[in-house]
């Protein structure tokens, strides 16, 4: 947004790369601002050509006269923050702080305040707080929902040397503890400051009484009305639940299936359709990586019947890949959600996932 006020001020041409879990507004506010944005999937590999990392290089060097600040690559990110934000929480704690906690996405902040609170005092903690899947606290860089925080690779612009502990928050606790900020504290906050707010309290209850803890929350809960703070959003995903009959208790009332039935995209058609009739079901959900699996993994659906037409008009379909003839995916339902939904749901589709 910063470079978005500064360019249009300036009447340069601003072009935003995003993944498509950021929230509407956030587009919407950048767009207000008279920049571009572009938005590509974030369920794929860094180096996948529809990446954003990908895309953001493609269009640096499609567009003549191009600059590109990369904050993953740019060693001014961390250096503002250890010029800027490392002395004023310094400055306005009178040098009492003994523990540093934040999000980290780039690396940057951290790593600046880390190293000037630790030039002044070595003593100082520095806590990071990373989305349970980020490469930062041992994850793969699998998705997650929460937004402005975590990586799938190591950037540049972060000092793991000065970091002294990693703490992995879920996207439940993220999202409930900003929500509870904002009811309890009156401080409405994004999905990340949740990630820190969740860590900090861990770091807390560990504390001792002259201890002074900071958590760094840079992102307001504006941008983020139409997800974390939307209960029906929250409710989608499982994060909440509707008063009346859920599809929770249905499941349970159902017993243990077994678990998830799915294929991957790489698998073939004949492993798709062995699966089905195996497990006596006609649709299966594709999806990336294996349990858990995350709502972004999910790429598409088979069904059986689909399969065999495609077959019995080329037996030589069974040897491709599953995302070759894959269907639009399932319609998505949380667990929190009411079944009513879902019954309305499965009246135009064969299946809810």
């Amino acid at each position: 947004v910063g470079l978005a006020i500064v360019a249009n001020q300036r009447g340069y041409k601003c072009i935003f790369v995003m993944t498509d879990k950021v929230a509407p507004e956030k587009v919407r506010l950048l767009e207000a601002y008279g920049a571009e944005v572009v938005v590509c999937p974030v369920a794929v590999a860094p180096d996948d050509p529809e990446s954003y990392y990908s895309t953001a290089e493609r269009l640096f060097a499609e567009t003549p006269g191009a600059y590109r600040p990369n904050q993953y690559d740019n060693a001014v990110n961390p250096q503002a923050h250890y010029e800027s934000t490392g002395p004023e929480i310094w400055r306005q704690t009178d040098g009492r702080i003994t523990h540093f906690v934040s999000g980290m996405g780039t690396g940057g902040t951290i790593t600046g305040v880390a190293r000037y609170l630790k030039e002044q005092n070595p003593d100082v903690q520095i806590v990071g707080a990373d989305p349970e899947g980020s490469v930062y606290s041992g994850g793969s860089g699998r998705p997650y929902l929460v937004e402005g925080v975590g990586e799938d690779f190591w950037p540049t612009t972060y000092d793991p040397d000065v970091v002294d502990r990693v703490i992995a928050v879920s996207d439940e606790e993220s999202f409930m503890t900003a929500r509870r900020t904002a009811t309890e504290e009156g401080l409405l906050v994004g999905g990340s400051c949740g990630t820190a707010i969740a860590a900090a309290l861990l770091v807390a209850a560990d504390a001792h009484p002259d201890d002074l803890v900071v958590v760094l929350c840079p992102d307001s809960g504006r941008g983020y009305l139409s997800r974390i703070f939307d209960d029906d959003w929250m409710s989608s995903f499982g994060f909440l639940r509707a008063d009346g009959v859920t599809v929770a208790e249905v499941l349970t009332a159902k017993g243990d299936s077994g678990g998830l039935i799915y294929v991957n995209p790489e698998d073939t058609v004949r492993d798709a359709v062995m699966i089905m009739r195996k497990n006596g079901v006609s649709q299966l959900p594709v999806a990336k990586c294996v349990m858990p699996i995350e709502a972004a993994e999910v790429s598409g659906a088979v069904q059986e019947l689909l399969l065999i037409e495609r077959v019995f008009i080329d037996p030589c379909v069974l040897d491709l890949p599953v995302e070759v003839v894959m269907n639009r995916q399932m319609p998505t339902i949380g667990v929190g959600q009411p079944v009513e939904l879902s019954v309305a749901a499965l009246e135009s589709a064969p299946a809810v996932l």
